[in-house]
């Protein structure tokens, strides 16, 4: 893949050439796969699936699988066509899957300080961070104290600079991730408070990192999201 991809993504389109481009194109020349060829092959592309069956969250492919594995075909023919194995991007005129999400409900400020109350007191500044600045799992797991500054008005500003990917600390996953979050006055009692506990139980994180398990240790994101591991990802189940 192009170096300008994210070693997740790059993770990400290799599993996906491994379970549907290589059992079925293998054999096959770039210049021999037309678009008559691809499309035959995505009308029908749950037949192509290389997937252990017992193993598969979904029975079919997924809309959102079948759009990655249209990138993947698209990213392969373009650089094909560059690097001289075919006369033409035959990929081109492929067209992404209209995907259309159901509209997710928000908790109010009411409802989600009743459900903070039933979380574990030490992960409850985790998860209120997440809730009231909007950031992602990765951006909280990598946010090191440097980036945390308490205002004398009481508010705490957060710059987003850093972001966890398969368990290394890199830049965002955009440029526009790079951000100023700005949090309440509760918050920041929030976060003093567990500086200070941080301080007393934990030897200093080498990443500094204000978010971590309760030994001192990086957060795992599989098991903070309670989802299942991406391929190649192994999570820890002893602790968040």
């Amino acid at each position: 893949m192009p170096p300008k991809y994210k070693p997740a993504t790059i993770a990400n389109y290799k599993y996906y050439v491994e379970r549907f481009i290589l059992p079925t194109f293998a054999e096959r020349k770039f210049g021999d796969l037309d678009p008559l060829t691809w499309e035959a092959f995505f009308s029908r592309i749950d037949e192509f699936d290389g997937a252990d069956a017992e193993r598969k969250r979904n029975e079919g492919v997924t809309p959102e699988q079948v759009n990655t594995v249209k990138k993947v075909v698209k990213s392969l023919c373009r650089w094909a066509q560059a690097s001289g194995y075919s006369t033409e991007n035959n990929a081109e005129k492929v067209r992404m899957v209209t995907v259309e999400h159901a509209e997710r409900g928000t908790l109010t400020p009411a409802q989600f300080e009743f459900v903070l109350g039933f979380v574990d007191e030490y992960f409850r500044v985790h998860i209120a961070t997440l809730f009231y600045g909007g950031v992602r799992g990765c951006e909280l797991a990598a946010l090191p104290w440097r980036d945390v500054m308490f205002q004398p008005d009481g508010f705490v500003d957060v710059r987003v600079t850093q972001s966890l990917s398969r368990r290394t600390i890199g830049a965002p996953k955009t440029k526009g991730s790079a951000r100023l979050i700005t949090l309440p006055p509760h918050l920041a009692d929030l976060l003093r408070a567990h500086r200070e506990y941080q301080a007393m139980t934990q030897e200093p994180h080498p990443d500094d990192l204000v978010f971590t398990t309760r030994q001192g240790r990086r957060l795992n994101l599989q098991n903070l999201r309670g989802t299942d591991p991406v391929p190649g990802d192994r999570p820890r189940q002893h602790e968040p």
